[in-house]
């Protein structure tokens, strides 16, 4: 029998990391959620009750907050874990800048948290209580396969289309080409990048694998003739073409963004073709998102666009205590 209380301001990562390490076995009992505390108490009382683990899940920044759920908790025989999550106030702004609604904090009242806030020690009565830094995020999908139907319309003489056109003039993103020639699939992995990623300041928090050019910001613009560069060389970790440049990219971008970063694979880890040029780079820092397995591209695609649209993060492990292959899950419901 479990109590975790969660400790830290608004913006801070409680909720995402209650999301990837609690959600499938712990209650969660948040104020955000539950709106009174008459039905906090009622939704904590029923938990000690049935033995239940639960992860209280607000600010908790007084010592006052926090000493009513340990005395309650501990009362009823449960062990008391605390999570402090120190995280510095510009990155706790920007996060709280992302959500959407009313869900956003206006920024007088983040700072007042801080103010307020009263570092937890074991003194209050916690058995372990654990220190989280708040840590960086970078997506790193894998590509679109160039030389199939959808790249051959573009490099095929005489397409007029806008895409090919401006591939042959100007130039495109990478990241809108890859949504032509991948589709759903690519789609969904980008949008959904795009609104999770909590990069470092001034480094990209979405980049691109490549067959060749090794590691893209998706605004990368590209011409026709890098696009019949990418499509000459295989996706394959055994050809030199492709490994070299990925392998010296993940290790420049990992020297820039430091070892608070954690890096997102958007791809399949089903062959070694994505994961093993990056892994030996990133290591336990590389994460997998686990509602992938058992899914096809165009199952992943759906529910990444589904994902990004309510602002609901998937819970990701790291790659090594992934299950590559698993039973197909049932099928998503239809966007409205």
């Amino acid at each position: 029998m479990e109590a975790i209380i969660l400790v830290g301001i608004q913006g801070s990562g409680k909720t995402t990391y209650h999301r990837e390490h609690f959600a499938a076995t712990h209650a969660h009992i948040s104020l955000d959620v539950l709106k009174t505390r008459s039905r906090e108490r009622t939704a904590i009382e029923e938990c000690l009750k049935a033995g239940r683990p639960f992860v209280v899940d607000n600010t908790n920044v007084r010592v006052a907050d926090r000493a009513a759920y340990i005395a309650a908790a501990k009362q009823a025989g449960f062990r008391v874990k605390g999570y402090f999550f120190r995280t510095e106030l510009k990155e706790a702004l920007r996060r709280n800048r992302e959500r959407e609604g009313k869900a956003v904090i206006p920024v007088p009242g983040v700072i007042g948290t801080l103010k307020r806030l009263e570092r937890p020690s074991v003194e209050e009565g916690f058995d372990e209580l654990h220190t989280i830094e708040n840590r960086h995020r970078i997506y790193l999908l894998s590509p679109a396969f160039c030389g199939g139907q959808r790249g051959q319309l573009l490099l095929r003489d005489g397409a007029s289309f806008d895409l090919a056109a401006r591939l042959r003039g100007e130039g495109a993103p990478l990241g809108e080409v890859f949504e032509f020639i991948s589709g759903l699939y690519f789609r969904g992995k980008l949008a959904y990048s795009r609104r999770f990623a909590a990069p470092p300041e001034d480094i990209p928090g979405v980049w691109v694998i490549t067959s060749g050019q090794g590691l893209l910001p998706p605004d990368t613009v590209i011409t026709m003739a890098h696009l019949q560069g990418l499509a000459g060389v295989p996706i394959d970790a055994a050809d030199a073409r492709y490994r070299d440049p990925l392998e010296r990219a993940c290790r420049t971008l990992d020297e820039l963004a430091g070892p608070n970063t954690d890096y997102v694979l958007l791809g399949s880890v089903a062959t070694v073709k994505y994961i093993e040029p990056i892994h030996g780079v990133f290591g336990e820092r590389l994460l997998f998102p686990e509602e992938f397995v058992g899914r096809g591209d165009m199952s992943r695609g759906g529910l990444l666009l589904r994902c990004a649209r309510a602002g609901q993060e998937l819970a990701y492990v790291p790659l090594g205590k992934v299950t590559r292959h698993g039973a197909r899950p049932p099928k998503l419901p239809r966007l409205r």
